[in-house]
């Protein structure tokens, strides 16, 4: 549902519409791939039962768009970063990315409506899209062939870093420039963010020479986000202490897996202290049991210790 805030701000796109009805629309700022960098422009994502409309309004000149017809969009998705919501389309010529989106809910709601009405064209019109289906294969194999680098490009960075394991297997990595407080100057190095079973270690060459390390432990991490752009992602980690960005990651995906299993292995972390904690718990509770039936007289003080040395393992 479109609100008059919404209507007032979107003056003038009935000119574009042809007899079509706005489905559902959300603004936020957008750039697309192929314009000149730096090109941010407030805008607005427009749905139509057979098209999206990048609807953006430049300085001076006023209000321009563009078309993102349902039979050339190869996918849409959502994410989510410090500003706000993010929605990337990829179609088989270009890719549009509009972020700072502040209602998190009227996004989910939006890229639903997208897929749904996909879909639905895609049922309707199968034979059109047909002739998409030899593009569509070639920027998949070229995806594939930009992931297998891309992991080749971690190993060979990552020379090493074998020397800093402790009893910890590597879950996941990527590649890209961080930056942190610790870090020297504050300047941003090339290096590699790892997640192994305990932490996530930023493993990174240093600018004269030998390679240097920075260690976040897993119950430490706060939180963990991700956000994408047309010159890389970025990675960014909230600990109790300090805060840390990877930026100039290639690869929407690998970047979104790598916080999924983040997330997950804090979730694992969390839940496994917490199963020590009532264990100990248990434990304190017991021996303060066997304290008061010492201190009634039921149990001397040799069979007390006794009973007290096997809860704690002694």
């Amino acid at each position: 549902m479109l609100t008059e805030k919404s209507r007032k701000l979107m003056a003038g796109i009935e000119n574009v519409l042809k007899n079509e009805e706005i489905i559902d629309a959300v603004s936020g700022y957008g750039e697309v791939s192929g314009m000149k960098p730096g090109s941010k422009f407030k805008c607005f994502l427009v749905l139509t039962p057979t098209r999206v409309i990048y609807y953006y309004k430049k300085p001076i000149v006023g209000h321009e768009y563009l078309d993102f017809h349902l039979d050339k969009i190869i996918s849409i998705h959502l994410s989510a970063s410090l500003m706000g919501s993010n929605v990337n389309i990829d179609t088989l010529e270009t890719s549009v990315l509009v972020d700072t989106i502040p209602e998190t809910e009227e996004v989910d709601k939006f890229v639903k409506n997208v897929k749904f009405y996909l879909d639905a064209y895609k049922r309707e019109n199968s034979s059109v899209l047909k002739d998409n289906l030899d593009a569509v294969d070639r920027i998949s194999k070229i995806a594939e062939l930009k992931k297998e680098i891309m992991t080749r490009k971690c190993r060979e960075m990552m020379k090493g870093i074998e020397n800093l394991l402790e009893n910890e297997e590597i879950v996941d990595a990527i590649a890209g420039r961080g930056k942190g407080k610790w870090l020297e100057g504050n300047a941003k190095f090339k290096g590699v963010l790892v997640l192994t079973s305990k932490r996530v270690i930023f493993y990174y060459k240093k600018l004269i020479s030998g390679y240097g390390s920075e260690d976040f432990p897993l119950d430490m991490i706060s939180s963990i986000n991700f956000s994408t752009g047309f010159t890389g992602g970025s990675v960014k980690i909230n600990t109790i202490a300090n805060s840390f960005e990877l930026d100039m990651i290639m690869g929407d995906e690998e970047i979104e897996e790598f916080v999924k299993s983040v997330k997950s292995y804090i979730a694992r972390c969390k839940e496994e202290s917490s199963l020590v904690s009532k264990e100990n718990l248990d434990v304190a509770d017991q021996i303060s049991k066997f304290a008061e039936l010492r201190d009634k007289g039921i149990l001397t003080e040799e069979e007390f210790t006794v009973q007290k040395r096997k809860l704690l393992g002694m």
